[in-house]
């Protein structure tokens, strides 16, 4: 069954400053608009390349501008600064509402998910597992270690 849950309202931000793009990863959900700030007195560029390395756009960002993007298509994106090619960053776009970034630790939650079989896909660098998993109403415990 389809779920319709709206895109967030909330414009997900990625700044540079000190040389680093931070975060250094976003995760976002497709149709979703991600603003690249410059918070440094340094001149940058965001450089934006999809999955297959086509560049989508490429801008220079002086002091305090601001440069938005909407994603409409599910991808890893590769973020760089011409300008300082030590500064990289990655975007995963998702259409899942269902999808979150684990802590340090590797606890996250998910919040508000209907009962029901759902595939669990999980990343860790290059490395993706996923495996099925059936969800109850109320609080579920998922150990992810091992798959």
């Amino acid at each position: 069954t389809e779920i319709d849950v709206p895109v967030p309202d909330e414009v997900p931000v990625m700044d540079q400053f000190g040389r680093t793009f931070n975060p250094l990863f976003l995760l976002v959900r497709r149709g979703q608009t991600v603003r690249f700030t410059n918070s440094e007195d340094d001149v940058h560029t965001v450089h934006l390349k999809d999955g297959s390395g086509e560049t989508l756009f490429n801008v220079a960002t002086l002091f305090g501008s601001t440069y938005e993007f909407t994603f409409d298509h599910e991808d890893s994106y590769d973020v760089v600064c011409n300008t300082h090619t030590e500064m990289q960053a990655n975007i995963l776009v998702v259409s899942s509402p269902y999808a979150v970034l684990a802590d340090s630790d590797g606890i996250f939650t998910v919040r508000d998910m209907l009962p029901g079989t759902y595939t669990v896909t999980m990343l860790n660098g290059e490395d993706r597992y996923e495996r099925d998993v059936e969800i109850v109403a109320g609080r579920n415990d998922i150990d992810l270690t091992g798959v």
